[in-house]
């Protein structure tokens, strides 16, 4: 497996998830790990999060962004990513 960081320099919001590739640039589903706090400020934000359901809410996101990616079957690029901006 091989892990690389990658990071933008810029003033944009970002969304902080963590994974690994395969050598061949395929997503490794079993490192895959996303954290809720920016996830949450991002809603907060929108005015889009309802208290007692925020956690339910963040695991259908994180579900839906762990299907995308295992339904990619080649190795993955940038533009795979811009569909979570």
């Amino acid at each position: 497996m091989s892990n690389f960081d990658f990071r933008e320099n810029n003033e944009n919001e970002s969304c902080y998830c963590k994974f690994s590739l395969t050598v061949d640039g395929h997503f490794n589903a079993e490192s895959f790990k996303i954290s809720s706090y920016p996830w949450a400020i991002h809603r907060i934000k929108d005015g889009k999060v309802i208290i007692d359901k925020w956690d339910d809410e963040f695991n259908a996101y994180c579900k839906d962004m762990l299907k995308y990616f295992n339904e990619i079957n080649t190795p993955l690029t940038y533009k795979d990513f811009e569909v979570f901006r």
